[in-house]
C-alpha cells in the first residue's frame, strides 16, 4: 500500500468515525432529555464511538484492498427476468391478501378529495394524486366500490415497484437470491410496496436513476474517446433521465437534491482527465439538466390541465424549522417578549398555535401560520425569529434536531404521532408505519394473523428496541451505512458511483429540514441496500 492510499484510508476513515461519533452523542442527548446537554456522559460516548468505528471503518477499507485486487470470478447466470419479477410478486400477494386493499394513508384522503371534487392544489405532487385519486374514485364511480379503486392503484404499483426490483436483481453480480428474499420479504420493503405514500414510487424510481447513473459510461472507452456515446450508454441515459424526472413529480425536495447532484456530476466530469477529449462524458450533465426540464414542463402542463390553483401559498411547509424554533422559545422564554413583540408574533402565530409545540412534529403549530400576514410582511416574522435566537441560540438548535435526529440516531424510537388520533386507531407506542386504510377505504383482510403481524411492527416499538434486530428498522443505522458506503466509493476512486450516491445523500440533507422523522421519506435508504451492497462488495460479471 503507497503512502498516498494509507494516508487517504486513514483520513476517510477519521472523517466517517467522527461525523456518526457526534451524531450519536447528539442523538442520545437528545432522545434522553430533549436536548444538548454538556457532561462526561455524551464525551464518553463520543470518544467510545468514535474509536470503535475508526477501527472497523479502517479494517473495511483495509478489505477493500483486497477486493478491488482479486481475481475476477467466473460468470454466474442470470435467473430470467420475468421469474424474478415474478418471485418477488408472489411472496408480496399474502401481504396484500391479509391488507386488502392494501395502505391507504399519509395524504391519500386530501388526494382522492382532490380528484373526487375536482379542485386540485399543488400541495401534493399533481401526477401522484392524479394517480391515486383517479384509481380511487375511478373504482368508486365505475365499480362502486372505494376498496376496488384502491387496490388497483396498489397492484399496479406492486407491478411497477417489483419490476424496478427484478430489473436491479438482474444487473447484480451475485446475491442475487439473497436480494430476492430482502425485497420479497423484509416488512419494511414490503409494507411500503403495498403503501399509497407516494414515497414508494419515488424510492423506486431513486433506486432506478442512481442505478443507472452509476451504471453509465461503461461502454467501449474506445467509442467514447471518439465522442461517441456507446449505445449501451445512450440506453442507461435514458433510464437515467425518465427515472429522475419520475422522482421529482413524486417528490418536491427531490427538485432542490437534484441541483446538488448537477454540481457533484459537472465536478465529476471536469475531473474525469481521463475522457479529456469526449464529448460523452458530458452524458450525466445533459441527461439532468433535460430531465429537470422535462419536470418543470410536466408540472407546469398538470397545473394547467387541472386547473390547479397554483397562486396558494403554503410558506409553512418552507419555514418548518424557523416555526419550531419560534414556538419552542415563546414556550421556554415567553415571558421575554414585550408586549409588541408577541402582539406582532401573534399575527404569524396565534397563541392556541403556539401552545400547540411538539418538540418532535411540526404540523400542531405549523398549520396555524398565517401565511397572508407573512405575504403582507416578512421581514416581520423574519425579526422575531432574529430577535429570539440572539437570546436563545440553542433553543434554536435543540427544537431543529428534535425534528430530524431520528434519521441519523439508530437507536431512534419512531413514535412522533403519539396521542394523534388516526381514521380508525390513536397512536400510542409507535408511529413506525401508518399501516391503516382510510375513508373511504375499509380493511378487509383474508389473512388475520399476517395482519396483526403488520399492525404490531407499525403501532408498537417491540422491534425498534430489540438490540441488533432494531438496527435492520432504524432510519439511523442506515444512514450510517451509506455514509460509509460513500465513503469507500471515495476511497477505491469510483468517482461515477459516488456523484450517483451524492444524489441519494442530498435527498436525506433535505429531509432535516422537514417537518419530522419518519421511515416513509426515507424508504428509499432500504430499497437501495443490494444496490450498494452488489457495488461495495461484488464484480460485475
Amino acid at each position: 500500500m503507497t503512502t498516498t492510499t494509507q494516508k487517504k484510508r486513514n483520513i476517510i476513515s477519521a472523517l466517517f468515525s467522527f461525523l456518526c461519533a457526534v451524531f450519536m452523542s447528539v442523538g442520545h442527548c437528545i432522545d434522553s432529555y430533549g436536548e444538548l446537554k454538556a457532561g462526561l456522559t455524551p464525551c464518553i460516548i463520543f470518544a467510545v464511538t468514535f474509536l470503535v468505528l475508526l477501527v472497523i471503518s479502517h479494517l473495511i477499507l483495509g478489505r477493500m484492498d483486497a477486493i478491488s485486487s482479486a481475481p475476477k470470478g467466473r460468470a454466474v447466470s442470470r435467473p430470467p427476468f420475468p421469474c424474478v419479477w415474478a418471485a418477488i410478486l408472489v411472496m408480496w400477494i399474502p401481504v396484500f391478501l391479509a391488507e386488502f386493499p392494501g395502505f391507504f394513508v399519509y395524504d391519500a384522503v386530501d388526494e382522492y378529495v382532490a380528484v373526487a371534487t375536482r379542485t386540485f392544489t399543488t400541495h401534493h405532487p399533481l401526477l401522484h394524486t392524479l394517480l391515486l385519486g383517479g384509481c380511487v374514485y375511478g373504482g368508486e364511480a365505475r365499480l362502486h366500490s372505494a376498496n376496488a379503486g384502491i387496490a388497483i392503484y396498489v397492484l399496479a404499483q406492486m407491478a411497477v415497484v417489483s419490476g424496478i426490483f427484478a430489473w436491479r436483481i438482474n444487473r447484480m453480480a451475485g446475491l442475487r437470491i439473497a436480494a430476492i428474499c430482502f425485497y420479497g420479504l423484509f416488512p419494511t420493503v414490503v409494507m411500503f410496496a403495498l403503501c399509497s405514500a407516494k414515497d414508494t414510487l419515488f424510492a423506486a424510481a431513486l433506486l432506478a436513476c442512481v442505478t443507472c447513473f452509476a451504471d453509465a459510461g461503461q461502454g467501449s472507452r474506445g467509442e467514447a474517446s471518439e465522442g461517441v456515446m456507446p449505445t449501451d450508454d445512450v440506453r442507461t441515459y435514458l433510464m437515467a433521465g425518465a427515472s429522475l424526472t419520475v422522482a421529482m413529480l413524486m417528490r418536491h425536495n427531490a427538485a432542490y437534491a437534484v441541483l446538488v447532484f448537477a454540481l457533484a456530476e459537472t465536478v465529476r466530469c471536469l475531473a474525469d482527465h481521463g475522457g479529456a477529449k469526449s464529448k460523452a462524458r458530458f452524458g450525466g450533465l445533459i441527461t439532468i439538466a433535460a430531465s429537470f426540464l422535462l419536470y418543470l414542463t410536466i408540472n407546469l402542463t398538470l397545473t394547467h390541465v387541472t386547473g390547479a390553483d397554483a397562486s396558494l401559498k403554503e410558506h409553512q411547509e418552507m419555514l418548518t424549522v424557523p416555526i419550531q424554533q419560534v414556538a419552542r422559545t415563546w414556550q421556554a422564554y415567553g415571558d421575554e417578549f414585550s408586549p409588541e413583540e408577541l402582539n406582532k408574533l401573534y399575527c404569524y402565530l396565534p397563541e392556541e398555535g403556539l401552545a400547540h409545540y411538539t418538540p418532535c412534529l411540526s404540523d400542531p403549530v405549523k398549520s396555524y401560520f398565517d401565511n397572508a400576514a407573512y405575504e403582507a410582511d416578512p421581514s416581520g416574522f423574519w425579526s422575531i425569529w432574529g430577535r429570539g435566537f440572539r437570546s436563545h441560540p440553542m433553543s434554536y438548535v435543540n427544537a431543529w434536531l428534535n425534528t430530524c435526529y431520528g434519521y441519523f440516531y439508530p437507536f431512534t424510537v419512531v413514535n412522533v404521532y403519539e396521542g394523534h388520533a388516526a381514521y380508525t386507531f390513536t397512536y400510542d407506542g409507535s408511529s413506525y408505519f401508518g399501516y391503516e386504510v382510510e375513508y373511504p377505504g375499509e380493511r378487509r383482510s383474508l389473512i388475520p394473523f399476517i395482519d396483526s403481524f403488520y399492525r404490531w411492527l407499525s403501532l408498537d416499538d417491540d422491534v425498534q428496541r430489540i438490540p441488533v434486530i432494531s438496527l435492520f428498522f432504524s432510519m439511523g443505522s442506515f444512514a450510517w451505512f451509506y455514509m460509509l458506503t460513500i465513503g469507500i466509493f471515495t476511497y477505491r476512486g469510483e468517482w461515477r458511483a459516488l456523484s450517483a450516491y451524492v444524489l441519494t445523500a442530498a435527498v436525506w440533507a433535505t429531509l432535516l429540514l422537514g417537518p419530522t422523522f419518519l421511515p416513509r421519506y426515507v424508504v428509499f435508504l432500504w430499497f437501495m441496500l443490494p444496490d450498494a451492497i452488489d457495488r461495495i462488495f461484488l464484480r460485475k460479471c
